[in-house]
């Protein structure tokens, strides 16, 4: 997803959503917009990368037809969890420079509203707050508001999140100097963050070296993640070379054993293997065959 091309606007507008294989009308609320897209709330199960028509009122009398394409998806059990709006993330796809203009003179109108409404609204900065408590112990999942065991979409989702909030957040106009500072160190530690945990060897590499988890239990947490575990084993062989020659010697005499119908043997075997290393994931994954 990389660094955010446009400013998000926050915004509290019905706007009308139909899907284009379909004549099935929603009239949702936007949470916010910005000139390369917008974010809608709602729970209605559309499916990620669908083509939908948006028509927003822009102007007194007029309304703007634009075509988008559903990008990202926040569940209402990830809502719930994360303390935001269900919905989509949407991406427009056809806007001819006559649409273009419409838009940034209603964007201005928001801009606009929000230097008026927003001077006297109470200030939260508790996202703030949390992500400086992450960054100050280095938890990048802290950083970010997830825990260990979030996958793929979950760090993506968290990390739109994140940065839709803190864009909020910098665009009212009773921030103070200091407070803008310490939003735009929040954006980038949340930067530095999905930085990491969205490359599979980098937050193989981060676990390995910042988890706390006994090492039979960081192999549970990242066994499903292949990218992720190939990195971390490939750190726990570097830092223990000795358990890592004798534990892959252990696994080829399990090996041997299950080709010469041994099952007890190849077992027993096999455990003290992962006991040396536990990250030795084709193994894990033979062993379990071997019980069945």
């Amino acid at each position: 997803m990389g660094t955010r091309e446009h400013e998000r606007l926050p915004v509290n507008q019905r706007a009308r959503v139909q899907l284009a294989d379909r004549q099935a009308l929603f009239d949702l609320y936007l949470k916010d917009i910005s000139r390369g897209g917008l974010f809608v709330e709602t729970d209605q199960p559309f499916a990620l990368r669908s083509r939908i028509e948006i028509t927003l009122e822009v102007e007194k009398g007029g309304a703007l037809q634009i075509e988008g394409e559903v990008v990202h998806i926040v569940t209402r059990e990830q809502a719930a969890a994360w303390g935001c709006a269900a919905g989509v993330g949407v991406q427009f796809s056809d806007l001819d420079l006559e649409k273009r203009d419409r838009l940034e003179s209603y964007l201005d109108g928001v801009r606009a509203r929000l230097d008026q409404e927003l001077g006297d609204a109470p200030f939260d900065t508790h996202i703030v707050d949390q992500v400086e408590r992450g960054n100050r112990r280095g938890d990048l999942y802290a950083v970010l508001g997830i825990d260990l065991q979030a996958d793929e979409v979950e760090i993506e989702v968290a990390v739109e999140m994140r940065t839709r909030a803190l864009a909020a957040l910098l665009a009212r106009t009773d921030v103070t100097p200091q407070l803008r500072q310490r939003i735009a160190g929040a954006k980038n530690a949340a930067e530095r963050a999905a930085a990491v945990l969205r490359d599979p060897t980098r937050r193989g590499s981060y676990l390995f070296r910042s988890s706390n988890l006994p090492p039979e239990q960081l192999a549970d947490l990242v066994a499903r993640w292949p990218g992720v575990r190939a990195e971390v084993q490939r750190q726990w062989e570097q830092a223990f070379p000795a358990n890592a020659e004798e534990s892959q010697r252990l696994a080829r005499v399990a090996q041997q054993a299950f080709e010469k119908k041994d099952g007890a043997g190849a077992r027993q075997t096999a455990a003290l293997a992962l006991k040396k290393n536990p990250f030795l994931f084709e193994l894990r994954d033979a062993l379990r065959t071997w019980k069945e």
